[in-house]
């Protein structure tokens, strides 16, 4: 990634001088695709749109003051290529966080940013920096446009595609469908230094900031994950907790575990996750998933495919009860013009919409192509 990089030394003068060295740095990506979507109720739609990653714009800075210690900041906005609109999440949705790092110590940060399970699927069961799938969620859930659930990145809390959740911690605006999936604000984020050989530890814990007479606290989300890193494995389990919030009256809980193998031109991921819901407004309580992933690189070409699956026990994705509600596949290759320029072309579907209860129903699929550029 090409990186504009503005830095300036500021230095005191005295007895015994000091100095401070800071740096801030203007990066992102451009993505742009055709998708064609068809939904499971038989309609269809062509959209020039983010395809395979989210294009996005990052300014970020790191203050050097001695000793091992810095100060970090990061903002990241989401933009849509065909508009030039920005998120309706918020202008620096993605990310917007301050804090200190320490070689000794470890990262504290303040703000908004991924909770640990979702940089755990992005990099296990994804494979590019959760790029592709539907509607250019990854695997994550989407909640919108008719399409199930499948892996998580954050607790479902009992909520499915028609569900219309949102959740106070998870950086929404109060609407239905604006949790802002995996990611969590007014928050306190912690990643230890590696210890034992590569072990580390990812600690995180968002505020719902909501008055109330909760002694646990309403809408808070707390995170925790303990990675293993070392030559070609990176393993690691993760635990995710939503308190229920005025806008959704339930409390989902979420344990994953995933891994990734990386040998030379080849990358194999998989994921398993198993969460309970909790609540009036739960429509199950009880789910799992799993997913298998493997991409392999020939030259300039990376072909990929991944799998899996969802199952929930009560009312899941499409109307589906007690069953498995989303069963995925997706087929797809990225093509290398440069270190910063790809095409993608992928398939996705879920062979599990044409299930769902009613009539007129079709598994929804999605076949996109475009470009991806780094800066």
């Amino acid at each position: 990634m090409k990186k504009i990089i503005i830095t300036a030394a500021v230095i005191a003068a005295g007895a015994s001088a000091a100095s401070a060295q800071s740096s801030v740095t203007i990066s992102g990506i451009a993505d742009a695709g055709l998708v064609r979507t068809d939904t499971f109720d038989g309609t269809h739609a062509t959209r020039l749109s983010n395809g395979f990653k989210s294009s996005r714009l990052r300014f970020s800075g790191t203050e050097d003051m001695g000793g091992g210690l810095r100060a970090n900041f990061t903002f990241e906005s989401g933009i849509a290529v065909d508009t030039g609109a920005v998120s309706n999440f918020g202008q620096f949705h993605r990310q917007s966080h301050v804090g200190l790092s320490h070689r000794d110590w470890g990262t504290l940060r303040f703000g908004k940013s991924l909770v640990p399970s979702a940089r755990a699927v992005c990099l296990f069961a994804d494979l590019h920096d959760c790029g592709g799938g539907f509607n250019n969620s990854g695997l994550f859930y989407n909640g919108t446009n008719g399409f199930g659930r499948w892996v998580s990145v954050k607790p479902g809390r009992g909520g499915n595609n028609n569900a219309s959740m949102s959740s106070f911690s998870g950086g929404g605006s109060g609407a239905a469908n604006s949790s802002d999936s995996g990611r969590i604000a007014n928050a306190i984020f912690y990643d230890s230094p590696v210890f034992g050989g590569g072990f580390q530890a990812h600690l995180a814990y968002g505020l719902g900031e909501v008055p109330s007479s909760n002694p646990n606290g309403d809408g808070d989300h707390t995170s925790a994950g303990l990675s293993y890193r070392k030559g070609s494995i990176n393993v690691s389990l993760n635990y995710e907790h939503t308190e229920r919030d005025p806008l959704w009256n339930a409390e989902g809980k979420m344990w994953t575990i995933g891994g990734l193998y990386a040998s030379g031109p080849l990358r194999i991921g998989a994921v398993y996750q198993t969460e309970t819901a909790n609540g009036p407004a739960a429509l199950w309580t009880k789910a799992s998933a799993w997913a298998l992933t493997a991409a392999y690189a020939m030259g300039n070409f990376e072909p990929y495919v991944k799998v899996g699956a969802h199952r929930t026990n009560g009312t899941g994705a499409y109307g589906i009860v007690n069953a498995r509600d989303v069963q995925m596949f997706e087929l797809g290759t990225v093509y290398s013009l440069s270190k910063r320029t790809s095409l993608y072309a992928e398939f996705a579907t879920d062979m599990r919409g044409g299930d769902a209860p009613g009539a007129n129903r079709k598994n929804p699929r999605q076949l996109m192509a475009g470009i991806t550029h780094t800066f």
